[in-house]
């Protein structure tokens, strides 16, 4: 699992944000969870996920802002 942070350049009004996110994530996996967020400097939107896959490709958001991920180490504390 990688969980990821994607952030717009641009304000899409929410649907269409929506949309590129999940045709965006859908690219990567079948199975991902997203939420949206609003930063506490500026209020920027951007967005959370995790993504059920080993590797995530972000080199197709860059066009619409700024991701980052990191993979997520399961351990014995996971539930």
């Amino acid at each position: 699992m990688t969980g990821v942070t994607l952030t717009y350049d641009i304000n899409p009004n929410q649907q269409l944000a929506f949309q590129i996110l999940d045709s965006r994530n859908k690219s990567q996996s079948d199975t991902y969870c997203a939420n949206i967020d609003f930063g506490s400097k500026n209020g920027r939107e951007h967005y959370h996920a995790i993504i059920l896959a080993d590797k995530v490709d972000f080199a197709n958001w860059d066009k619409y802002g700024f991701s980052n991920g990191k993979k997520i180490k399961n351990d014995s504390n996971d539930t």
